[in-house]
């Protein structure tokens, strides 16, 4: 059966937090949270450019899944 296609909301972050978490050896809540560890900073910051490039969500929504406010 086909998956359908992939989700265009704040679940493809997600998806792509988690993608770029495994693809980085970290937890998801590392990636998520407020420190900033020097390990954390490459691994947050492609994924919030990937879903900025992969998603329709605005920068205040993206801003919102990680928790951060959008002008930072």
């Amino acid at each position: 059966a086909a998956a359908g296609p992939p989700p265009r909301g704040p679940g493809a972050c997600q998806r792509i937090i988690a993608e770029v978490a495994e693809k980085h050896d970290l937890p998801v809540r590392d990636i998520l949270s407020d420190r900033r560890a020097r390990a954390l900073i490459p691994a947050r910051h492609e994924a919030i450019w990937r879903c900025v490039m992969e998603t329709p969500l605005s920068l205040p929504a993206i801003g919102r899944v990680f928790h951060r406010d959008h002008t930072s």
